[in-house]
């Protein structure tokens, strides 16, 4: 019912992406004694598939408008090299960056359920259903 509404979509996306932020973390968790291995994480979440912050975008609601990008449901992330130096048998993977990763990936995730229900909550009230 709400698939086609550009909010939605983007909150959506958002904890998609946080999920796969997590499991990127739990892969580096799990390597973080293997011999060689190097931390991996995905690209910063964006609207328009730049690796950089994500911006409000408006709708298009007249031919003068700037349009919104096409692609708002991408599942596409691809990976970064973590920076980090590296243990004397070529691991890069440090337990302490992978805690503060998922402290932040479990805030991203968490922004992105509250924008849902928040707009979840706003179209009850339009609807007059509200509770």
């Amino acid at each position: 019912m709400f698939n086609g509404l550009d909010m939605f979509n983007l909150a959506s996306n958002k904890a998609s992406h946080a999920g796969m932020q997590q499991a990127m973390i739990a892969r580096n968790v799990a390597n973080a004694d293997t011999p060689g291995y190097k931390a991996v994480a995905l690209e910063a979440f964006s609207l328009d598939g730049k690796p950089s912050p994500a911006r409000l975008v408006m709708a298009q609601s007249r031919p003068g408008h700037q349009a919104a990008p096409a692609d708002f449901n991408r599942t596409d992330f691809s990976t970064v090299a973590r920076d980090g130096a590296a243990a004397p048998n070529g691991n890069t993977v440090s337990l302490e960056t992978e805690m503060l990763e998922a402290a932040r990936v479990k805030q991203d995730h968490d922004l992105a359920l509250a924008a849902y229900r928040g707009g979840m909550t706003l179209l009850r009230s339009v609807l007059g259903r509200a509770g």
